[in-house]
């Protein structure tokens, strides 16, 4: 080769050399984003502030329907994160008062899959709660705050151990509850700390119980405190210069404990920092320019990567802004822009789920000439992640055996060779296990009494370490004295206001004693007293096995073996069976009286019955005076 072309080849391959990516910008490529698509979310009228949060491979979005404040109802849609519309949405309370400001807000626990939703019902000063089961079932309302004074700007989060937090805007100050108890009873209204906000408040939880609240002061700091157990300890994120004014902030906690928090500053742009070890925050990192609208949602997926949300009007309208930022690098990728769909696009809410990508989630207000709609927009980005599903035996969602077995499956692209599994906790420090598509494992002796389990699972393939899969189930083993949890009672049927009732009035008196029945006929009824697992069938006097719905029974049964000369107490045997396979057989009672002009001198239990201008002679011993009115 001569020198010339030697030094030729050896140009080319510095060139070759100086373009090729470094190989952290090489890696940061995979983490590549794009915009999916955007439409208005169907039955959202005149929505303000809606809030949107991911559960799996699963989205909820909260707002409100009606168009007057007397007429609004808190309504919860859902879909699958990938799919192109939600389902009809659900009515989980009233939700009175001015829109601007009494809105719904939701969140998420993966920790034990369950959903939870607050919002403000303005016209009889209250804020109310619900949560949603794994199972899909909304649980009671319960009243989370309540008495005069205006509220407004509510969030609700919820930690890992199942605490909820609600803040909310009151009399110039953050306030706060929480309920560790699934919403029966909450502390009282306090405030988050002595300092006047501006904009809305925002509270998130996370793993080992934790939470964070953040807002902006009105001296145009963001402030945010992390819960120790009884309060929060509050600290100061930001270092306002004199040309600075922070506000519209938001925070996410990632599986490991991570803490971030998100926030904007007017022209300049959007900003994030993350909490260290020693409480303090790191310098603030500058991510966008400005002009910048409201809130900046940001969210951490179930494997530690964050997504970053904003609305800015850069470009001269309301444009939808998204990033993303894999758990393992230190910086965001790329930006990702939606031009706004035309109309005023603001007030928006931000969520994740990890399923085939990594998805962002966007909710946002959309004014247009019709009046006001919430425009959905779905994001993804090339997540690595090594997840998948879990699946109990047989399907189950309850079980009798304390021993949990099932079988994992991996995602499309992922062949992991180990796994780590926990009950109940993301644990990292469990032992690794060697892959082979199944699970056992045992309820401790300690936690036996819980009645819902969560089976932790993380799926390592080499060096790629999935996040956590979860999935719930009830493991009910029951006692030998009460294996079922229930209620029974046999009554006259009088009481039962129905339409047989009705029909066999000629029989016996309209009401009557509970006790007693002038018919071959009783109601039974059946109340679930707080079974694990929930009941599942009756069965009563011989019949077929009949549903127990929503935990109550009542119905009409035939008793059995008595015809019209039969009198005296008869025995019904009821079976109750629940969710997990428990079966409890109940003996209850009623006296059958039937129509006759004597008591029989065998079995004096019937009650007597008096022929027009007859009369009775009525035993007044002492042993016949007990503690019974009997109305002649």
């Amino acid at each position: 080769m001569s020198r010339l072309s030697a030094l030729i080849a050896l140009c080319v391959v510095m060139l070759a050399a100086s373009l090729a990516p470094s190989p952290s910008a090489a890696q940061f490529e995979l983490f590549a984003s794009r915009a999916e698509r955007n439409f208005a979310v169907s039955g959202a009228r005149f929505v303000k502030f809606p809030g949107v949060t991911g559960l799996g491979n699963q989205v909820f979005v909260s707002g409100n329907s009606g168009t007057s404040n007397d007429g609004r109802d808190a309504v919860v849609w859902q879909k699958e994160d990938a799919a192109s519309s939600f389902s009809t949405g659900v009515n989980i309370g009233d939700a009175r008062g001015q829109s601007d400001y009494s809105n719904t807000s939701i969140a998420s626990n993966r920790f034990d899959n369950t959903i939870h939703a607050a919002w403000i019902d303005q016209d009889i000063d209250q804020i109310k709660y619900r949560s949603r089961s794994l199972d899909g079932d909304w649980g009671p309302t319960h009243i989370a705050v309540s008495g005069s004074g205006f509220r407004a700007y509510m969030s609700v989060g919820v930690a890992s151990d199942n605490r909820v937090f609600i803040v909310w805007t009151q009399q110039n100050r953050i306030r706060f509850v929480t309920s560790d108890n699934g919403g029966s009873s909450w502390t009282d209204p306090t405030p988050v700390m002595e300092r006047v906000p501006i904009a809305r408040p925002f509270v998130t939880g996370g793993p080992n119980g934790s939470g964070v609240v953040t807002f902006s002061g009105s001296d145009g700091n963001i402030y945010a405190g992390t819960w120790n157990g009884g309060s929060w300890d509050m600290s100061r994120v930001t270092n306002k210069g004199a040309d600075d004014y922070f506000t519209s902030p938001t925070a996410t906690i990632t599986p490991d404990g991570k803490i971030f928090v998100a926030w904007r500053e007017g022209a300049k742009g959007v900003y994030y920092s993350q909490r260290q070890p020693d409480g303090s925050w790191a310098q603030p990192t500058r991510i966008a320019g400005g002009p910048i609208i409201e809130a900046v949602p940001i969210v951490s997926d179930s494997q530690g990567n964050i997504h970053l949300f904003w609305t800015g009007t850069a470009s001269g309208s309301n444009d939808v802004y998204y990033t993303f930022k894999a758990a393992n690098e230190t910086r965001f990728g790329s930006i990702v822009r939606v031009a706004g769909p035309g109309g005023l696009v603001a007030n928006i809410s931000g969520a994740a789920t990890l399923s085939s990508r990594g998805f962002g989630h966007v909710v946002a207000e959309r004014f247009v000439g019709s009046g006001l709609e919430t425009r959905y927009f779905l994001f993804s980005s090339d997540a690595v992640t090594c997840g998948g599903t879990i699946t109990f035996d047989n399907n189950a969602t309850a079980t009798v055996s304390t021993l949990i077995e099932g079988s994992i499956t991996a995602d499309s692209g992922c062949t992991p060779t180990q796994y780590r599994i926990a009950l109940n906790a993301q644990d990292d420090s469990q032992p690794l296990q060697t892959f082979n598509g199944r699970f056992a494992i045992n309820v401790p002796a300690g936690q036996i009494g819980l009645c819902t389990q969560t089976v932790n699972v993380r799926l390592i393939q080499g060096t790629n370490v999935g996040g956590w899969i979860s999935k719930t189930i009830k493991v009910d083993p029951g006692t030998a004295a009460t294996p079922v949890n229930a209620a029974l009672t046999l009554e006259n049927v009088h009481l039962m206001k129905s339409a047989l009732a009705k029909d066999i009035a000629s029989n016996g008196p309209s009401d009557g004693a509970p006790g007693f029945t002038r018919v071959p006929q009783a109601t039974l009824r059946v109340q679930d007293t707080g079974d694990c697992s929930g009941l599942k069938t009756v069965t009563a006097a011989g019949g077929g096995a009949e549903a127990i719905t929503d935990g109550t029974y009542a119905k009409n049964i035939t008793l059995p073996g008595v015809g019209i000369a039969d009198e005296g107490r008869v025995s019904v045997p009821v079976t109750v069976v629940d969710n997990a396979g428990n079966r409890q057989t109940f003996n209850r009672s009623i006296i059958y009286d039937p129509a006759s002009t004597e008591v029989s001198p065998v079995n004096q239990q019937g009650l007597p019955v008096i022929e027009a201008a007859g009369t009775l002679t009525v035993n007044d011993t002492a042993d016949a005076r007990r503690t019974i009115l009997r109305t002649l």
